[in-house]
């Protein structure tokens, strides 16, 4: 049986439609033998299974095959935010975007089974308009399931047969061919290897009453992979009330400076005698170094995790200017986490000494590590 794979490298379908060829050659030399029925068709499979494994690049995402490696990161433009109060984090809102991103592979088989017509068929000059012929999943997700721990489906989208020809006399033929199109959702698969489902064919004379139907064994190898999604670039503008209040000012914050440190009460015992304003005594202790964290910064997906988890999340800040501090630390929200194609988000962190900030832009790198194979 000839399965190929919709984005397959042109040496694997060239040797894929070569056996393709060979087949229906055997089929041409074995029809002329084949005694027909007298008065029903009869169905005919080429093989009771087929199997496919997948690579990375056979799999699409929004419309795009990914790329050979196992390891996928998918840069995610720029998030501009701002930063009021140090005190909350600072949503990313990554996840927003990231709804669409459906994970699917198109399967082929240019020659899956065929319909042997009968000698009275044959007379009546039947063809492939006169048959109805239906694909499905017999099994009872509707889809096709992994054995392995926490496996998950493959689910089907859409199942389609694919008339691919008829042998004998052109007008009235003996044979008809079939192949079929499988649409796979790899969006509830957890675990990488073999995802197995029986599908049923179901062929029925239009107008006859007459139906035969057959199983096929279909078996799909899924890959090991990891997919990352982050932001190219985040641009935090720092406002001055989110300093202000670190000050002890109110929040009648301008573009040259921050008014209002509250009411003052003071006593006045002899006049003519200087009023001891102390404004240190209400001022809020400065704390220079504050910690700002990005909430929901980046999302993973994956498959083949090493003990269903993922077993490192980290990142580490490089190249700082501005009073940005250099540090590194696990990513809040993954490290741990249960591996799967739904999306897991985590945080990032670090600190900004703001005794160091000018008001030229202060700058750093993130770089992220996450293992799930």
């Amino acid at each position: 049986m000839d399965v190929s794979i919709l984005g397959s490298a042109p040496g694997r379908r060239q040797a894929r439609r070569l056996l393709s060829t060979m087949l229906l050659l055997q089929l041409l030399a074995v029809a002329a033998s084949w005694s027909a029925p007298a008065a029903a068709f009869t169905l005919f499979r080429f093989s009771s299974g087929a199997s496919v494994q997948l690579d990375p690049e056979d799999i699409q995402q929004g419309g795009a095959s990914l790329g050979p490696g196992s390891d996928q990161s998918f840069g995610q433009g720029t998030l501009p935010v701002e930063l009021t109060d140090f005190s909350q984090p600072l949503d990313m809102d990554l996840a927003g975007p990231l709804g669409g991103f459906s994970l699917n592979t198109r399967l082929f088989s240019n020659l899956a089974f065929a319909i042997r017509l009968s000698n009275q068929e044959r007379n009546q000059c039947l063809n492939s308009g006169d048959f109805e012929i239906s694909l499905r999943m017999s099994t009872p997700s509707g889809g096709l399931e992994s054995a392995a721990l926490n496996g998950g489906r493959l689910g089907v989208s859409a199942f389609e047969p694919i008339f691919r020809g008829a042998l004998g006399n052109s007008r009235c033929p003996g044979i008809l061919l079939y192949g079929f199109s499988l649409d796979l959702s790899l969006e509830d698969a957890v675990a990488d290897g073999d995802y197995r489902g029986e599908s049923e064919i179901i062929v029925e004379r239009l107008g006859g009453g007459q139906a035969q139907t057959a199983q096929v064994t279909l078996e799909v190898g899924v890959p090991s992979i990891t997919l990352l999604y982050h932001p190219d670039r985040v641009r935090i503008d720092l406002r001055a009330v989110a300093i202000a209040g670190l000050l002890g000012a109110g929040t009648s914050c301008g573009t040259d400076g921050c008014l209002d440190l509250g009411a003052q009460r003071f006593d006045v015992n002899a006049l003519g005698q200087p009023i001891p304003v102390n404004v240190q005594d209400s001022a809020v202790a400065f704390a220079p170094v504050q910690t700002v964290t990005l909430q929901n910064a980046v999302a993973v997906r994956a498959t083949g995790c090493s003990g269903n988890t993922y077993t490192s999340a980290s990142y580490q800040i490089v190249n700082p200017t501005g009073g940005i501090q250099p540090g590194a630390g696990n990513i809040g929200g993954l490290l741990g986490a249960s591996c799967g194609l739904d999306f897991r988000y985590g945080d990032l962190s670090f600190d900004l000494d703001l005794a160091q900030a000018s008001n030229a832009n202060a700058t750093a790198t993130i770089q992220i590590t996450v293992t799930g194979i």
